[in-house]
């Protein structure tokens, strides 16, 4: 009777299919499982009733790049966003985007295009070459009419994209260069130049690829009827165990498959890759039920903002690292809602899930994922980066919480040293507590003890706040320090050699120091002093009784080369509250007393040497300004920037002096730390003076004058110089990072010295450090343990000990726990790219100064290969010519592209070694804010914003334009466009920029009246409305870094604009691919290693 049964199932299924194809021809279908029934499949872009007729729209106008298809709840799939267009018109008006170099016409409410006899008729009335419509002409500093063209305008050209293309190694695979050609790529969001003509679709037949991208946006269509259809949909689409619909059903509204393929598993979505010529659709097949939600790697270009609405965060930024927020909430991270419960592969349901509230904030921890592999070979399948980014003394956005534990000390396990956090449990009524990182079972002392509820927790747990918030500060007993507090020590050494004073940095130093003047006094036991060099060293006494400075000249710098030589043992560090006039008449004497000096060298490695000597006693900061080389005593150095070639670059980059690395270890044992400020006209060795402050906690400025205004680079340098003074610093601390039972941490990366296997040792630390960790599952039994448990979730706990300015004893305590998985799509699910990345480029980092640039590249692209091809072996049918990825790394290949290109990796002798060097200490020690926009910086177009734009929300915050990908094709001569790099702002002013915009902005009429240094382009306020929008646009910019970023302003054709269009990674330059090249080569190798 059941095989009866059976059978006709089957033959009622085989039934219903062939009907089916019947009403959509050329259409494949799986077959059903019995009792159930296939989907006829939903085109993106597409109504979503498959019922409803679609309306055609006429070939290549009004077409919208798919923005990509975000994670939606539980198993039905979001509508595919549209992007915004760069500029203009396409500001604020759904499913616009207009064609580079092509001119804008306004578009209709609703997403829908013109017909091309509408479409001319917009374009005569706007001015050639694309921009600006009247009605935002009229709210702007421009006229209401346009103005007469006198000629027609040409496309823009990247200046830096001369130079002809040579395949490098990081896009090499197998024994031969690649075959992609130099030349005959098509501009960004246009059809292949060598694509064959569009072919007339047939009646009834499904859309082809261009068909797709025409639909009208589902933005379009009225929210009840959208509502109704989805309804309609949940209703015919029939479920499985646990919600999920049966293997085979089509997504609601994903796009469909290609003739001949089969349909595709839950959560994926179908790919088109059109290579060039190519023409057609590619081959797909059916995936594992598991996998995650997908997104196709689009051929051609996509613009930065389609990243950025990817995976499940909200739209906020146009960056393309906009990454998944971390939910720790749930105990499964499933795509496909919530699991059944016997879970899925067999993973035993979760009875414990940590709070939200309790975790620590991302300000200070962020991991890689959210949901971490139950096993190292699930991690291996990956691919992935197991790591978390630390910034302990990052700004918080609540005041952190001070606790004092009572008599009997800080709660502690007696095991691992771990300290009590909200993810502990308390058991046998409150009288123990169980580590959650190893397990061990702890006594309460009796002053700490408090009765249990049912539900495990403390009836006093809202009042312990290391009990409930996973970042707390503990006050510090006296066994936790080993010497009374430190106070806070700030000692000088200040270059004043010919060089230093002609450049304005001594000027810019004395200038820096007295505008800090009362944030020194604000604590009493503050000490200063201060140590001038040129070809000798000078000490000054600044003791309180004395009317004036006196100064001690050392001649003889030999001294230095056997001992560190101090002619006054007192009165070198004094109390700058006491001794206050004296140092305030030696900042005023300073300037004029080397003002007529002849001399050019430099004993820096003998001052550094006495400096350490005066500071040894208490510790403290010590601040080098240097602008010459050092040439004379201890420490010298020579030119290393003539004749730098591929082979010897990387050893440009390696210490010079092993000098350097011995007084910087000695600088750690007695908790000194250096900060280096470069004032760099010329060559300054940054990768040996880099040394001290990479081992003591310190950081390095460098300030490259080349084609840039000296006093523009001297306010930088003294913004940054007062930074350092005022802002909060932790004196000699030492940080160490726990992981539960069963992980393990495997490299650190940052600045910082590493006494033990796991203690890291920073003198000072700031707001502006960070420290990476790189972490391995070591024993995955340990991890089994704790399902069996019923708790799968593992705890990463840093401590910082560290004294603060006002001279107490402080530990600092950021506790996360990170939920586990053994399902594969899960772990895609929760991948944080933007740490991901900052993990990728350290380890980077630490294989250019070991081993080759070339290398590091080379590593770079191995891995964004090893992480695409193992996703693709897991979620595709074998053989599969189509290239597919996850939504959470749908901006993984662009970013690969940019972190290549990036001043820290990319080849090419314009980049000065000094340069490279800084940006290299910037990534492997700055906050994740500066790291992110250094590999993919953010531009926005100036020359015409949007409506809200540079104007305050109802939140009250100023609405910023929308990013722009990072491309020649998004200029506009007539337009000013601004960068931000994550270290300074950069703005570009195009020759063609209407004289309305230019007096609006910089109160000129003409480019042609600012000078060879560009002194008339200085974006100040005036009294208009676009200058205090653009001006508001470029404040909240600054403001989102604690230090100052100075603005560059170049115009067209300066030769400084070529380090504007430097950061154009989507442009062919210098020997890199250009991003659809790029994609070519990264599809060709990805199935290559998928496959073989």
């Amino acid at each position: 009777l059941g095989l009866r049964r059976r059978e006709a199932q089957r033959v009622l299924n085989v039934a219903a299919a062939m009907a089916r194809r019947r009403q959509y021809p050329g259409e494949a279908y799986d077959m059903a499982a019995p009792g159930q029934g296939a989907q006829p499949p939903v085109y993106a872009g597409a109504p979503a009733s498959p019922y409803q007729p679609q309306q055609q729209q006429p070939q290549g106008y009004g077409q919208a790049q798919p923005q990509g298809y975000p994670q939606g709840q539980g198993y039905q799939a979001q509508q595919p966003q549209y992007p915004q267009a760069h500029m203009g018109p396409a500001q604020g008006q759904a499913g616009a985007q207009y064609p580079p170099n092509q001119p804008a016409h306004s578009t209709p409410p609703g997403g829908a295009s013109y017909p091309p006899q509408q479409q001319q008729q917009q374009q005569q009335q706007q001015p050639q070459g694309g921009g600006y419509p009247p009605q935002q002409l009229q709210s702007g500093p421009y006229p209401s009419q346009p103005q007469p063209q006198q000629q027609q305008q040409q496309p823009f050209k990247n200046p830096l994209a001369d130079a002809p293309f040579r395949p490098n190694e990081h896009v090499q695979s197998g024994k031969g260069q690649s075959s992609v050609p130099a030349a005959g790529y098509p501009a960004y969001g246009m059809a292949p130049m060598n694509a064959p003509p569009p072919v007339t679709p047939q009646a009834n037949a499904p859309p082809s690829t261009q068909q797709v991208l025409q639909q009208t946006p589902p933005s379009a269509q009225p929210p009840q009827q959208q509502q109704q259809q989805q309804q309609q949909q949940q209703q015919q689409q029939p479920t499985g165990q646990g919600g999920c619909p049966p293997q085979g059903a089509a997504p609601a509204t994903a796009p469909p498959p290609a003739a001949g393929a089969q349909a595709r598993g839950p959560g994926q979505r179908r790919v088109y890759a059109e290579l060039s010529g190519g023409g057609g659709e590619a081959a797909g097949g059916m995936a594992p039920p598991s996998a995650p939600s997908q997104q196709h790697i689009p051929m051609m270009s996509v613009p930065a903002g389609e990243y950025a609405h990817t995976g499940p965060s909200s739209p906020a930024s146009s960056s393309p690292y906009a990454s998944p927020a971390h939910s720790y909430a749930a105990p499964a991270a499933s795509p496909y809602g919530q699991a059944p419960a016997g879970g899925y592969g067999g993973a035993a349901p979760v009875e414990w899930s940590p709070s939200e509230e309790a975790q620590c904030p991302d300000t200070f921890m962020r991991t890689t994922m959210s949901t971490f592999p139950m096993s190292d070979k699930l991690l291996l399948q990956t691919g992935l980066p197991l790591g978390a980014i630390i910034e302990p003394m990052a700004v918080p956005d609540e005041k952190i919480p001070v606790v004092n534990f009572p008599q009997s000390g800080i709660v502690r396990c007696r095991k691992c040293r771990a300290y009590i956090n909200p993810f502990a449990r308390f058991i046998e009524s409150g009288k123990r507590w169980r580590c959650n990182l190893c397990a061990y079972t702890n006594e309460v002392p009796s002053d700490y003890y408090c009765m249990v509820g049912n539900d495990g927790k403390r009836y006093d747990v809202n009042e312990r706040k290391e009990l409930c918030t996973g970042c707390v500060e503990i006050i510090a007993p006296a066994e936790y320090m080993v010497r009374p507090p430190q106070p806070s020590v700030y000692f000088f050494v200040i270059d004043v050699t010919y060089t230093a004073v002609t450049t304005g940095m001594l000027s810019a130093t004395v200038s820096a120091i007295r505008r800090t003047l009362d944030r020194l006094a604000e604590d009493e036991r503050t000490k200063v002093g201060f140590i001038a060099y040129d070809e000798h060293v000078h000490f000054f006494n600044l003791r309180a009784n004395l009317s004036a400075p006196q100064m001690l000249v050392v001649p003889d710098i030999s001294v230095y080369a056997s001992s560190a030589f101090v002619p006054l043992k007192d009165d070198l560090l004094v109390n700058f509250a006491e001794s206050r006039d004296v140092v305030e008449s030696l900042l005023e004497k300073l300037p004029h007393m080397y003002a007529q000096t002849k001399v050019v060298e430099s004993a820096l490695g003998s001052a550094m040497s006495a400096a350490t000597a005066v500071v040894k006693p208490v510790g403290g900061k010590i601040l080098l300004c240097a602008a010459t080389l050092p040439s004379v005593g201890v420490g010298q150095l020579r030119v290393r920037q003539t004749a730098v070639t591929a082979e010897n670059e990387t050893e440009h980059l390696r210490l010079a002096n092993q000098w350097y690395k011995t007084l910087a270890l000695e600088q750690s044992r007695v908790q000194v730390s250096t900060d280096v400020f470069l004032f760099a006209p010329k060559h300054l060795d940054a990768a040996s003076l880099g040394v001290l402050p990479r081992i003591t906690g310190g950081e390095l400025f460098y300030y490259n004058l080349a084609g840039k205004d000296n006093t523009q680079g001297g306010r930088k340098f003294e913004e940054d110089l007062a930074s350092c003074i005022r802002r909060e610093t932790g004196f000699e601390a030492v940080m160490r990072v726990r992981c539960t039972k069963g992980i393990k941490v495997r490299d650190h990366f940052g600045n910082f010295f590493v006494r033990t296997n796991d203690l890291l040792a920073l003198p000072n630390v700031d707001r502006d450090k960070s420290v990476a960790v790189h972490l391995e599952i070591n024993d995955p039994k340990e991890l089994n343990l704790l399902r069996q448990r019923g708790d799968s979730h593992i705890t990463l706990q840093a401590a910082l000990l560290y004294t603060t300015s006002s001279g107490q004893r402080r530990i600092r305590s950021m506790t996360k726990c990170v939920p586990l998985s053994n399902v594969l799509a899960d772990i895609y699910q929760a991948v944080n790219l933007d740490t991901c990345m900052n993990l990728f480029a350290r380890i980077a980092l630490e294989k250019a100064i070991s081993s080759t640039l070339g290398d590091a590249r080379q590593a770079i692209m191995n891995k964004c290969v090893d992480i695409l091809s193992k996703y693709q072996r897991s979620f595709s049918q074998k053989h599969a010519q189509q290239l597919i990825c996850p939504n959470t790394l749908n901006a993984f290949p662009m970013l690969t592209l940019a972190l290549i290109k990036s001043t820290a990796f990319r080849q090419g002798s314009e980049i000065s070694l000094d340069e490279r060097t800084a940006v290299m200490h910037t990534i492997r020690s700055g906050p994740a804010a500066v790291s992110r926009r250094l590999i993919y910086p953010d531009m926005y177009a100036l020359g015409a914003l949007s409506e809200g734009a540079g104007r305050k929300n109802e939140a009250g915050a100023v609405v910023l334009p929308d990013a722009m990908e990072l491309a020649s094709e998004r200029i506009d001569r007539r337009g000013v466009f601004l960068i931000d790099n994550g270290i300074e702002l950069l703005m570009w002013v195009g020759k063609s920029a209407h004289p309305d915009l230019l007096r609006a902005l910089f109160n000129i009429s003409s480019l042609e009246e600012v000078d060879a240094h560009n002194t008339q382009l200085q974006l100040v306020p005036y009294d208009n409305e676009y200058s205090q929008r653009v001006n508001a646009v470029v404040d909240t910019i600054r403001a989102r870094y604690p230090n100052y970023r100075q603005l560059y302003v170049f115009k067209e054709g300066d030769r400084g604009e070529q380090y504007f269009f430097s950061f154009f990674v989507h442009d062919r330059m210098r020997g890199n691919y250009s991003y659809p090249e790029f994609l070519r080569e990264l599809q060709r190798t990805v199935l290559a290693k998928a496959w073989k």
